[in-house]
């Protein structure tokens, strides 16, 4: 053979330019290392027939440029793989059964994808360097009912039933498996997905699943197991899903140690319009890695309308107890109706609106905090050293530039104001928490009856917290928050950086003298004197609390949250306004 063709399909690739010597007899024909081109790439050819079978092989073997000629075929944008690797092809050509009939072909490809990138999300995707063993098997390909049959390691299987529709090759059912385990042909005509995977991310992998949204396709059945699934930037865990499709609604079953119930999509064919969770458990976590999208961001013109009922929600690992959201679209506008989350932690509600103004998204949500337990959410999120007991409530009135579920310290501009009540702050710095620990008194009976035990305990009780803070640009600025306790008043203005995590902040410690000149008494008199000064006190009153002014101590903490500076501020007394200047001499 001389710069010869063969050519299978019609509309199927072609190999070019065969050179070498073929060998015929009554049995079949044979060939080794004939040289010819495909996909542009040389290849080497050998060629046997089976005596048995009478099937003769075509076997190909080179390195391909698949990307190059799936780049005219992909449905999507681009194909999700690129560079060379080499490639078995593989032709299985049947004996001829009568002059005017097409023999029967059967096509394999095989590589271990040595040299090529798969730019699909996990657990798919590869670097070039990874070595992956696919096999891409289509049997009958000359005629007009086919089965294509994919291997891909030991990640996934898949086959599919291929027909001619009249306008061209169609999926009439199909399966895929993952992980260990062979796909199934269905009986209906539908998509059957099951087996396992340890990971998938719905945010990754939508914008793959819509580049095939080219016509209604197969009904999609699943049955899986996912150890991680990725919802928006957040992770349920070990989830067993299965859905099944009715009409406009997609219906999902969950059930694992992580959520339980039902999640109902309605459809239209502008996409997903309404989705209804009616679930008795969800824990969700902050994804730990932001995951990147490949997709064009969300905006409230395109988000579903949302009605959504957790009776045990868990965010981060902490108990919320039972959640309620309802929220409608408007426009360009999603309205937050509702959304309430009761808990023995905590008490919210929450309303506001989700705009896209311009290709931007903007939130703002005016949210109300009631009822909670400040020590036990501090734990929850790994702060247990710093505060014992504690009620806390709020109000916070916030907006960012994102989608609601891109809240971050850092962005959010606004105004908070918080109110805690009796706790203990444990993590008081040294110095400043040397002084308060010792004047701390919290009963003046223990204090009489000589009972100091809590003085040398860790920490800072207090009656109350307050303060308004405003929040602009990743900064936190206050000039009115006052820590109040019986050993002392705390008053701290200036800012707190949200974004870069510093201080630059004064604070003024005013021991109170009302509960320190007793137990100064106590331990230099003993009781006696300790009680005598305790009359003196209530005698005096605020001239005592007046004269603790004198005590007042400065600081300027400056620097990291996680190594900050404490200064103390020496403040020179101010000097009479009508002081007579001395005579000269």
């Amino acid at each position: 053979l001389k710069d010869n063709s063969l050519k299978v399909l019609p509309d199927g690739p072609a190999l070019e330019h065969i050179k070498g010597q073929l060998a015929f007899t009554s049995h079949g024909i044979s060939g080794k290392a004939l040289k010819a081109k495909l996909l542009g790439a040389p290849v080497s050819v050998d060629v046997s027939t089976d005596v048995a079978t009478r099937v003769t092989r075509v076997s190909m073997t080179g390195p391909l440029d698949v990307a190059r000629y799936l780049a005219g075929e992909w449905p999507g944008p681009t194909p999700p793989v690129s560079g060379s690797s080499d490639w078995n092809v593989l032709l299985a050509i049947g004996r001829l059964k009568g002059r005017n009939e097409l023999p029967e072909v059967d096509l394999t490809l095989s590589s271990d994808l040595q040299g090529m990138a798969v730019d699909l999300p996990a657990p798919l995707g590869k670097t070039k360097q990874e070595s992956r063993r696919l096999t891409i098997a289509v049997d009958r390909v000359s005629k007009p009912d086919k089965m294509l049959r994919v291997t891909y390691g030991d990640l996934l299987q898949g086959i599919c039933a291929i027909q001619d529709n009249g306008q061209g090759m169609e999926c009439s059912r199909g399966a895929i498996h993952l992980g260990s385990g062979n796909a199934v042909l269905p009986d209906a005509k539908l998509m059957l997905i099951t087996g396992r995977t340890p990971v998938f991310s719905l945010t990754r992998w939508q914008p793959v699943l819509d580049s095939f949204k080219s016509g209604p396709g197969l009904p999609v059945k699943l049955d899986l197991v996912i150890d991680e699934l990725e919802i928006l930037q957040h992770v349920v865990r070990d989830v067993t899903l299965q859905s099944e499709e009715a009409g406009l609604v997609r219906v999902f079953n969950l059930d694992g140690p992580a959520s339980a119930g039902t999640i109902e999509l309605t459809r239209t064919g502008a996409g997903v319009v309404k989705v209804m969770m009616n679930l008795d458990r969800l824990f969700l976590e902050k994804h730990p890695v932001p995951v990147a999208a490949q997709e064009t961001p969300a905006t409230a013109e395109n988000f579903p309308e949302l009605q959504i009922t957790i009776r045990n929600f868990k965010y981060n690992k902490v108990n919320y107890g039972e959640l309620q959201l309802q929220a409608v679209r408007k426009g360009d506008t999603v309205h937050l109706d509702r959304l309430v989350v009761a808990s023995k932690k905590i008490k919210l509600q929450a309303t506001g609106d989700w705009q896209t103004l311009n290709g931007r998204n903007l939130s703002q949500f005016d949210v109300e905090v009631k009822d909670g337990k400040l020590a036990s959410l501090l734990e929850a999120y790994d702060f247990k050293e710093d505060m014992s007991g504690g009620k806390l409530s709020g109000t916070l009135h916030a907006s960012w530039e994102g989608a609601p579920w891109e809240f971050s310290p850092a962005r959010v501009n606004g105004k908070l104001y918080v109110l805690i009540k009796d706790g203990q702050l444990l993590g008081v710095e040294p110095g400043a928490g040397r002084v308060l620990g010792l004047l701390s008194l919290h009963t003046l009976q223990r204090r009489l009856s000589l009972d100091f035990s809590d003085l040398f305990s860790k920490g800072f009780a207090f009656d109350r917290i307050e303060g308004n803070f405003v929040l602009d640009n990743g900064n936190a600025y206050t000039n009115d928050l006052v820590i109040n306790g019986p050993a002392a008043i705390i008053e701290i203005s200036g800012r707190i950086g949200l974004a870069d995590n510093d201080y630059d902040e004064l604070v003024t410690v005013i021991p109170s003298m009302s509960s320190s000149i007793p137990l100064a008494g106590a331990l230099a008199g003993g009781p006696v004197v300790g009680a005598a000064l305790l009359v003196a006190e209530r005698l005096l009153g605020d001239k005592l609390e007046k004269a603790s002014k004198f005590t007042h101590t400065y600081y300027a903490v400056t620097g990291p949250w996680s190594d900050p500076v404490y200064t103390k501020i020496e403040i020179p007394p101010k000097e009479s306004a009508d002081k007579t200047p001395a005579k000269a001499e």
